[in-house]
């Protein structure tokens, strides 16, 4: 303990106690003015201290590292979003955990789909993300009944009525023929036959612009006996116009002569591929 603390304690024995109690005032006065003036460079530590770095227990000035932070919740201001990694394998996620799914899925459109092509009426979406037109696809058709003539057992043009349907664009169904644009279609001709004639075969003709086009349907034979007075036949073929054209139908006497007529069921049937 030093002298003046002695002093402080044996006040009878001091000579002048005013005096010395001013001098262990002015003394606890210092004190007081040198703790107010510490700064960091006059504590005993070991580190370096800076703006990145904090005092620890030990003495020791360190960065604080991310295992240092055992409790708590961090301000969302704290963490940087580029520092953030999730792993896929961490993270599950529930509908209800993302506020605004529900509304986004409902709100997809097919422009937001990324593909190729073009979405239309006619196109529909490939397993690999391209529009396109379904192959084979039969959109375009004409179905029209034959009118004519009276007499097919002869070499003649088959005549058309009304079209009961014609969804061809482009197309025009004439009195002998029908016209077509350019593309790929299928052509059925679907005969009954009737008549008296003893032993009486018609043949048909496809025509692709006045010329023939396909084989004679010739199997269209009556007998004429025994109640056998009906015939009839399909006719089928493809035919592609690489510009546009006509078709139609003749027909021929491949047995005997005699009137031999139309059925009201016999039709053309023309799809576009």
């Amino acid at each position: 303990m030093s002298e003046q603390l002695r002093r402080v304690f044996r006040l009878s024995s001091i000579s002048n106690p005013e005096a010395f109690a001013k001098d262990v005032w002015i003394n606890f006065q210092n004190v007081e003015n040198r703790l107010n003036s510490i700064t960091i460079g006059d504590l005993d530590t070991t580190g370096t201290a800076s703006s990145s770095t904090y005092l620890n227990g030990d003495g020791e000035w360190s960065e604080i590292a991310t295992t240092d932070i055992t409790s708590g919740v961090l301000d969302d201001a704290r963490v940087a979003s580029s520092n953030i990694t999730q792993h896929e394998a961490d993270l599950t996620l529930t509908e209800s955990q993302i506020s605004d799914l529900q509304a986004y899925l409902t709100s997809v459109d097919i422009s937001d789909i990324n593909t190729t092509g073009t979405p239309s009426t006619s196109t529909y979406l490939r397993g690999d993300g391209e529009w396109v037109t379904l192959p084979h696809q039969t959109t375009e058709v004409i179905r029209v009944p034959f009118s004519g003539p009276a007499d097919v057992n002869v070499t003649d043009t088959l005549e058309y009525g009304t079209a009961t349907i014609n969804t061809i664009t482009g197309s025009t169904v004439n009195s002998e023929s029908i016209s077509l644009p350019v593309g790929l279609y299928k052509f059925t001709v679907k005969v009954s036959l009737s008549g008296t004639v003893t032993n009486g075969n018609v043949g048909f003709i496809l025509n692709k612009d006045g010329s023939p086009y396909s084989s004679h349907a010739g199997s269209n034979y009556i007998r004429n006996s025994s109640g056998h007075e009906e015939a009839g036949d399909t006719l089928v073929d493809i035919i592609e116009y690489t510009s546009s054209g006509t078709f139609s139908v003749d027909t021929e006497q491949q047995a005997a002569s005699g009137t031999i007529a139309l059925a009201t069921d016999s039709y053309l049937l023309i799809e576009k591929l």
